[in-house]
């Protein structure tokens, strides 16, 4: 790959668009779709595999759900037994 290449796939994996790469690269409008398409694809591409990894990293919760479901019906049982206790004043 030639350094403008190198550029428009950098930028594309940055989730910029062809025109916006243009602009900061000083290219004329739609020189990128005529020349460059392959580069600028590469780039979108590499940048739809760097999110999906991500979220694949952060789907999992913290804990497991049972013991976040436990621990709000703990709060709720809490809550309803201290309510009555300050309603009897």
């Amino acid at each position: 790959m030639t350094e403008i290449e190198l550029s428009i796939t950098r930028m594309a994996a940055m989730g910029r668009s062809p025109c916006q790469i243009e602009a900061e690269l000083g290219i004329t409008p739609y020189t990128i779709l005529r020349k460059y398409h392959a580069a600028l694809q590469a780039g979108y591409a590499r940048s739809a595999h760097l999110q999906d990894s991500k979220s694949k990293e952060s789907t999992a919760p913290a804990e497991p759900i049972e013991c976040q479901e436990k621990k709000t019906k703990e709060k709720i049982t809490q809550q309803a037994g201290e309510a009555p206790a300050s309603d009897a004043r």
